[in-house]
């Protein structure tokens, strides 16, 4: 079964709606840093502060499910 790896803003203590998840943990830590640059106006992601976000990673077994759009009917289609 393959891992997944989790986080969100607000497992780490931040008032931020932004989650992410990946195949890998170093997947996971770059979706962080580049969210971090481009939202929160950080500038370096180091060392220090890696380790603390993967700290507050999560493994889970399995994808979570995200729902697909459902595709639009014309009015032709439902009458």
């Amino acid at each position: 079964m393959t891992k997944f790896y989790s986080i969100s803003c607000r497992d780490a203590g931040v008032d931020c709606d932004f989650s992410t998840i990946g195949e890998s943990l170093e997947e996971v830590v770059e979706h962080c840093a580049n969210h971090a640059r481009q939202n929160h106006g950080m500038r370096g992601f180091g060392m220090d502060l890696a380790a603390r976000m993967r700290s507050h990673i999560r493994v889970t077994a399995m994808a979570p499910v995200v729902e697909a759009p459902r595709p639009e009917r014309n009015r032709s289609q439902v009458e």
